[in-house]
């Protein structure tokens, strides 16, 4: 009996503590926080040329973070790393803001990575940049130097996501990160890189260089580890890793890759849509789960694409819920008129509205009115303000937080503003 009660409990404090560990966050259907967002993160320092001198100095490879204003210690993280070709690009890309507002206004931390380019290459000498096999495989097989650097730039941007990444898991704790749902996405170069970062084991490329070689290692949080859940494909491919296969002669997807999301042009010049078909091949082969979006008649880069009506960022938010079970608030679909706030009664009319927004309290209340849009910027904000003007405003669904300003309660409300 003494046996048996010992074993029921064991694995009673088994189940809970497992349960404990893996915890899924809550996330919002629509724009529902504030977006902070702290600008030029240093996470890590790569070896570049510095133009002036000639010679290869440190450089801060630098991220932007946006999170949400709320109170939640359990938010998953998204990852986002931009395209160029390898050859340039920025972290501030409208269409990748526009996102991080959409994602960090719905519970997620984001973060926007910049990274070394061909452009911080001017010289010929890639000593610390690249391992020399890599090197060496890129001079017997290119054409053209410009080729050459490519290779190394592309070997260079996945050392620095990866060192991003560990310093996302290094600070989680600071930014209420749960480790358990990370997602890292991508565009073009940076979903290429994304691929390999997500289906490449730990130690590539980050082991290749000796610290000798390469001593800004040391800045890339190199005790941490991680594991990716979802990966993002906006219009990339498997061009690395085949890389990677070719210099190393490994093969490294399996069964335990994360699942992957696939947007991509069927008319794309620059990345064929065959490398989405391709993509989807392998994963069928290793039993991963894999969603291929075709982005019909569009061609490289087609942020504004949609399927079944839906945006990229709505089809990877379904993706993303649906395969890491994230906790949803059952109310998505609702349209709010009225709220209970502080014993006050709120009414928000008309809605849809077209050139005023009412604002209705029967009750005592101070409060500030603050009107979002759905990637979660500011477009107005007044306190004690019966009405707000919206006839200058593009037609669309926005957000209205009601705040009260003596309890710091909060009430929110879908609008719809037509013409």
């Amino acid at each position: 009996m003494k046996l048996i009660f010992k074993i029921t409990s064991l694995l009673l404090f088994v189940s809970v503590n497992a349960f404990a560990q893996i915890q899924q966050p809550e996330v919002k259907c629509d724009s529902t926080y504030a977006v902070l967002m702290e600008e030029d993160i240093t996470y890590a320092e790569g070896l570049a040329h510095d133009i002036a001198s000639r010679s290869i100095a440190p450089m801060p490879q630098k991220l932007d973070l946006y999170y949400p204003d709320n109170n939640s210690t359990n938010r998953p993280v998204y990852m986002f790393i931009h395209g160029g070709g390898f050859q340039g690009g920025t972290k501030t890309k409208p269409e990748i803001i526009n996102m991080a507002h959409y994602f960090a206004s719905r519970g997620w931390v984001f973060a926007s990575v910049d990274y070394r380019t061909a452009s911080d290459f001017p010289g010929n000498i890639y000593t610390g940049m690249a391992p020399q096999e890599w090197i060496d495989f890129a001079q017997q097989n290119a054409t053209t130097p410009d080729q050459v650097k490519t290779s190394v730039a592309m070997y260079a941007a996945q050392r620095d996501n990866k060192a991003a990444l560990r310093w996302l898991m290094a600070n989680a704790s600071t930014y209420n990160v749960n480790k358990d749902f990370i997602t890292v996405g991508g565009a073009s170069a940076g979903a290429i890189t994304t691929i390999a970062l997500g289906i490449s084991n730990q130690e590539d490329f980050r082991d290749e260089i000796p610290l000798t070689e390469d001593p800004t290692l040391s800045t890339t949080n190199l005790n941490e580890t991680y594991e990716v859940r979802s990966l993002v494909d906006f219009w990339g491919g498997n061009v690395k890793l085949d890389l990677y296969e070719s210099i190393y002669g490994v093969n490294r997807f399996d069964s335990n890759d994360p699942e992957l999301f696939i947007a991509h042009g069927t008319e794309d010049p620059t990345v064929l849509f065959s490398e989405a078909e391709d993509m989807v091949e392998l994963y069928d082969s290793t039993g991963v789960h894999v969603e291929l979006y075709t982005l019909e008649g569009q061609g490289h880069g087609a942020w504004n694409a949609k399927v079944d009506g839906k945006s990229l960022s709505e089809l990877s938010f379904d993706f993303l819920v649906e395969q890491q079970e994230l906790i949803v608030d059952e109310d998505c679909d609702q349209m709010t008129s009225a709220y209970e706030i502080s014993k006050a009664i709120i009414n928000i009319f008309p809605n849809p509205a077209s050139h005023v927004i009412n604002i209705e309290v029967e009750g005592n209340l101070d409060f500030e009115a603050t009107l979002y849009d759905l990637n979660g910027r500011i477009i107005d904000t007044a306190e004690n303000n019966p009405q707000i003007k919206i006839a200058s405003l593009p037609v669309g669904m926005y957000l209205l937080e009601i705040r009260d300003l003596n309890s710091f309660q909060k009430a929110a409300y879908k609008v719809m503003i037509q013409k």
